[in-house]
């Protein structure tokens, strides 16, 4: 038995995008590049003569480290009052940008994170300042990395791992070095070594940048609903950003300027990479900071969500994305008696006690997470890390919410409507409209 989106009791229309998301991706790219551009120009011109007063002050890093901190507390705090798990490692990222800049209030030198080994005014507060950076990029990584995969790929992560390897090596030999005052013949040698994988891991930033870019791009593609859409717009704007803020940044580098200003049109200005990277990552958090759900995002096509009494093989709450099923879907009262005969046949097959947690098709997955009586089962096209916890703290709350329902079970699922919410909390790509109860 099928049902078609023609015998739905009302027909539902696609979301559609306000603008293809492929014109979308173009102007957010824009935005980021037009606007770091813009701010950093107006850092070194207009406010030229400000910042170089403050440059070699605390108060140089006291602004973005304020910023970034009180990003991560207000976003911190949505999550808590949402219970959103999926934003560990983007938060990590941001605490270990403040608190670099923290510690950069500490020290002498001019505070740019990048030629921080090259002004020859680094002591071991600034060395552990620097320290933090490629730990911080390699948490922001393995955040975009795990919106598109169940585990971080082998390649990028040795990649990026080892590229940032030498630098957290080198930044603890450093600490050592001036902490204990081992020796300066020993730091300059590591500072030459520093420099070298810092322009290196600076390419790791070009790369990551892009793979932001290009994941957040593909999540835009499958949006369903209007809060994805331009909550990967925001992100896509960060993540140009950063792209521009490297360009900036090899410019300035490549011409040897050092601490001379960067010529444009025969106008002089510095770059203040801390300032701008602050800013990329404040852009990139507003997609969060405005609907914390949006880390349990993902850039490929979610088809079904049951939520199974797996005791008695019914069905208690289901959505259909009519739009993604090419108009023909098994009714959910066919599959859930399915699902919890494979569950049992496998269980006594295999002589174990736990519950089956995926099976996978050529085409399409279906992930399973179970809570006591209850079985939750996403049907997509494949696994991701971030939709395994959105799953999971939709079934977990799910039960809490109707668990004297659930244990008292009498056959009305009518009382499981207000899921509904659920759903638009940890599985934010359903779209709002299509959410149904299941027909009995």
């Amino acid at each position: 038995m099928t049902t078609q989106n023609s015998d739905a009791p009302a027909k539902l229309e696609e979301y559609e995008h306000s603008l293809d998301p492929k014109y979308k991706a173009l102007i957010a790219f824009t935005v980021g590049l037009l606007g770091t551009i813009t701010l950093a120009w107006i850092l070194g011109g207009p406010f030229g003569s400000v910042m170089k007063d403050i440059q070699g002050t605390w108060v140089y890093h006291f602004i973005p480290f304020i910023f970034s901190f009180s990003l991560f507390i207000f976003l911190i705090y949505k999550a808590y009052i949402q219970n959103i798990r999926g934003l560990s490692f983007l938060g990590t990222a941001v605490l270990l940008h403040g608190l670099a800049e923290f510690l950069n209030m500490f020290s002498s030198g001019k505070g740019e994170i990048f030629d921080r080994f090259s002004d020859g005014n680094s002591d071991y507060t600034a060395a552990f300042a620097d320290l933090l950076f490629p730990i911080a990029v390699i948490f922001l990584y393995l955040h975009i990395e795990l919106i598109d995969r169940l585990r971080p790929g082998i390649r990028h992560s040795i990649g990026i791992i080892g590229t940032a390897a030498p630098l957290i090596a080198g930044g603890g030999i450093l600490i050592g070095v001036e902490f204990f005052d081992l020796g300066f013949n020993v730091f300059d040698k590591v500072q030459e070594i520093v420099l070298i994988y810092l322009g290196l891991f600076a390419l790791v930033i070009l790369w990551i940048s892009i793979f932001g870019f290009r994941v957040m791009y593909k999540t835009m593609s499958h949006a369903d609903s209007p809060e994805v859409s331009n909550g990967s717009f925001f992100v896509l704007i960060g993540f140009s950003s950063l792209l521009t803020n490297f360009i900036l940044f090899a410019t300035d580098y490549s011409a040897g300027l050092g601490d001379s200003p960067l010529i444009i049109d025969g106008n002089e200005f510095e770059i203040h990479n801390t300032w701008l990277i602050t800013f990329a990552l404040a852009i990139v958090l507003m997609a969060y900071i405005l609907n914390p759900g949006f880390a349990y995002s993902i850039p490929f096509d979610v088809y079904q969500l049951l939520v199974i009494n797996s005791e008695q093989g019914v069905t208690l709450f289901s959505y259909i994305n009519e739009f993604r099923t090419e108009g023909s879907l098994t009714h959910a009262a066919l599959k859930s008696p399915a699902i919890v005969a494979i569950q049992n046949l496998v269980q006594e097959i295999a002589h174990a006690e736990g519950h089956i947690i995926l099976i996978g098709m050529s085409d399409r997955v279906l992930i399973m997470k179970s809570k006591e009586q209850i079985v939750s089962v996403l049907i997509c096209e494949r696994n991701s890390y971030f939709i395994n916890q959105g799953l999971d703290e939709f079934t977990n709350n799910f039960y809490n919410q109707f668990e004297s329902h659930i244990v008292n079970f009498v056959g009305n699922v009518d009382v499981f409507k207000d899921a509904k919410q659920l759903v638009h909390q940890h599985l934010p790509f359903m779209r709002k409209e299509s959410l149904k109860v299941p027909e009995n």
